[in-house]
Order: C-alpha cells, then structure tokens, then sequence
C-alpha cells in the first residue's frame, strides 16, 4: 500500500483518505517550500528503487525460490 511505499515527510506526504482539506494543505505546503518538494522528490525516487526496483524485486524472487 502507500504507507509501504512512502515514508511520511521522509519521502512523501501522507494525507487521510477521502480528506480534500488535508490534501489542498499537503499540496499548498509543497508549493510553497519547493527545497521540501525537491528532497522529498529525491528522497521518494531513491526508496522506490531501493524498494521496488529490477534489483529489489529480483532479490525477493530469489528468496522466494530459495
């Protein structure tokens, strides 16, 4: 889930679901402090490939084989 894929102000922003509010705040705070939007951008790609990348998914496949 998203929770898995994200670290709350780590690499991303979490909001509660079916929250408008929380989202327009999450957004209006990421316009606003673009050295914020820039980390958690990077921050993000990182833990996705880490996560999630060919290197990642094959590790785990190996694992489950093994």
């Amino acid at each position: 889930g998203v929770r898995e894929a994200v670290a709350a102000d780590v690499s991303g922003l979490l909001v509660e679901p079916n929250n408008p509010s929380a989202l327009a705040a999450a957004i209006l705070r990421l316009g606003r402090d673009t050295a914020l939007a820039h980390r958690l951008g990077f921050q993000g790609q990182d833990r996705a490939m880490r996560q999630f990348g060919w290197q990642a998914r094959a590790a785990a496949y190996q694992r489950l084989l093994a």
